[in-house]
């Protein structure tokens, strides 16, 4: 868990799998240098790890951050799930796959 303040209190906390010295760039500086609203990006040290960020920009605008990122768009997301169960490798339920399925179209 990352957690960067900035001087007017305001506080960002995400998860970041960068190590401390990648963070340390950000000191400093002002978040929104790395803010692209227009293209819904954060570039900057933090690579694709931007959570952090994007946390931190919600708060200080006011705004949930699904909103920052495009708003609600669709109540329906199409989603790819490559999980299987550990019975699915067993030779008497290999059959039975669908029975855990629920797919919709």
């Amino acid at each position: 868990m990352v957690r960067l303040y900035t001087n007017l209190g305001v506080e960002g906390l995400a998860r970041c799998w960068k190590p401390k010295e990648a963070l340390a760039p950000l000191l400093g500086e002002n978040p929104f240098q790395h803010f692209e609203l227009a293209s819904r990006k954060m570039p900057g040290p933090l690579g694709p790890r931007t959570m952090v960020l994007w946390d931190l920009a919600g708060k200080v605008l006011n705004r949930p951050v699904y909103e920052l990122l495009g708003g609600k768009q669709s109540r329906r997301v199409p989603v790819y799930d490559g999980s299987i169960y550990m019975s699915d490798l067993m030779p008497q339920y290999s059959a039975n796959w669908k029975d855990r399925c629920s797919i919709r179209g």
